[in-house]
């Protein structure tokens, strides 16, 4: 691997992240292993982010991404942020591509781009 670390951190990156609940609750429980408790609401998250130079990242250099997630069960504590379990990405370099799959996150080679027109944020991924 690229001797990455465990985590990564990413700073001054464009980014729009939107999170809903599902409407299917059934639906969300098929992205969860068997047995993970999932959050009673069913969050789903949609996180996109484009890093433009290699020193906005502790290793993963530039790059685009997007990431599927769900939000996991916080243990009967309704004030606390649940943590998430990231189930899919499109990534733009291998290098990402290699940092979430070797985290257990089914990854797709693809661009992000995030534009911003006048007052509108415009997102798109596209698979390659």
């Amino acid at each position: 691997m690229y001797g990455l670390s465990a985590t990564q951190m990413v700073i001054n990156s464009r980014m729009l992240s939107l999170g809903w609940r599902a409407a299917d609750r059934a639906a969300v429980d098929t992205f969860a292993p068997q047995g993970l408790r999932l959050h009673e609401d069913r969050q789903v998250v949609l996180t996109q982010y484009v890093v433009d130079t290699a020193i906005q990242t502790s290793g993963l250099g530039a790059h685009s991404a997007t990431l599927l997630g769900i939000d996991l069960d916080v243990a009967g504590d309704p004030e606390r942020v649940p943590p998430r379990l990231w189930v899919a990405a499109v990534a733009s370099t291998t290098q990402a591509q290699t940092f979430f799959a070797s985290r257990g996150i089914p990854t797709q080679i693809g661009r992000t781009t995030i534009e911003f027109r006048g007052e509108s944020v415009v997102a798109t991924t596209l698979l390659q």
